[in-house]
């Protein structure tokens, strides 16, 4: 017992450590993940709601004036959520200007140029909505009927340079989801259409990434010192209340002149923190170099991938903007 008790100590005493670990949460661009030649103005023309030879017929059909509509009310409903949802999300961000679909079709009607950089079309190609039945035993022990909705929608959209009608980007994606068994006298089952929306809307974020810019989150775990030490602890304190670069300073003070190594590879991560990847990169070198580094010898070298990584995005980044200017 006494020998269990000692083991579950040392666990608690273990887990007080891993929980004190010094972790520095940040945000950092980026780039869109097309490429669209700086394109500062987008449509989105309204995604039909099926398509059984060729989305491009109906995607034509439309532009001429003759939207295609089916009998499927759930699927006119999907196709008109998707639409409107992706709209409102370039609306909000800002990051285009949002050309009417109108607009456009007039424009194409006429023989002119589509009045836009780029354009999104896309339709549904796949639809499916069942329930399952089956009686079951309830809390109570009674045999009650018990059923379950299954649904699920696919996709197609393409991404459109209307100076060229190339297609940029074509992707499909299927979104399927169910209820779970619920008790028909206790519960009513959700709309087909309720179960789908939130993958849709999963899936606009998805569109947005492709489009423009975006933010993630990111974190780096800092390091203790081998041996107590209150100069250490006192920078470790900093950069938890985020003042980086006073951090910064001093693990770069411990380094040169005391010989912490693990003052080097924090005074690297917090570099990363702020966006100076190159010189992140250089430190971790010398981490990397050093007959002390031991375990942070892969910390470093990870830490090093994600530097130039980082450095990787942020230059195709400003690629991206300065193609807009």
């Amino acid at each position: 017992m006494k020998k269990i008790l000692r083991i579950a100590a040392i666990a608690l005493i273990a887990a007080s450590f891993v929980g004190c670990a010094t972790t520095v949460s940040y945000k950092v661009d980026r780039p869109a993940e097309l490429d669209l030649n700086g394109a500062k103005t987008i449509a989105i023309l309204p995604i039909q709601a099926e398509a059984t030879n060729s989305g491009e017929a109906y995607f034509l059909s439309w532009l001429f004036g003759r939207p295609y509509k089916t009998t499927n009310k759930e699927r006119n409903e999907m196709a008109n959520f998707f639409s409107e949802n992706l709209t409102m999300s370039l609306l909000d961000s800002g990051y285009f200007t949002v050309v009417g679909a109108s607009q456009v079709s007039g424009a194409i009607s006429n023989g002119n140029k589509a009045p836009c950089d780029v354009y999104l079309t896309g339709y549904i190609s796949d639809w499916s909505n069942s329930v399952d039945s089956e009686y079951r035993e309830n809390s109570e022990g009674k045999i009650e009927l018990y059923q379950k909705r299954t649904a699920y929608v696919t996709y197609v959209y393409q991404i459109i340079d209307s100076s060229t009608n190339g297609i940029i980007s074509q992707k499909t994606k299927k979104i399927e989801k169910n209820s779970g068994w619920l008790n028909a006298n206790t519960s009513t089952l959700p709309a087909a259409t309720d179960l789908l929306k939130n993958g849709t809307r999963d899936l606009v974020k998805e569109i947005m990434k492709q489009l423009q810019p975006y933010t993630v989150n990111q974190s780096v775990t800092l390091v203790d010192a081998p041996e107590k030490n209150e100069d250490f602890s006192a920078c470790l304190d900093m950069a938890k209340r985020h003042f980086y670069n006073r951090a910064i300073e001093d693990f770069d003070s411990l380094y040169k002149n005391d010989g912490i190594i693990e003052a080097c590879y924090n005074e690297a991560l917090l570099k990363i923190v702020i966006g100076e990847y190159n010189q992140a990169i250089s430190l971790l070198d010398e981490v990397i170099a050093s007959p002390a580094a031991g375990k942070l010898y892969k910390k470093a070298a990870n830490a090093k991938t994600t530097a130039m990584n980082e450095l990787s995005y942020q230059k195709k980044l400003q690629k991206q903007l300065d193609a807009r200017n």
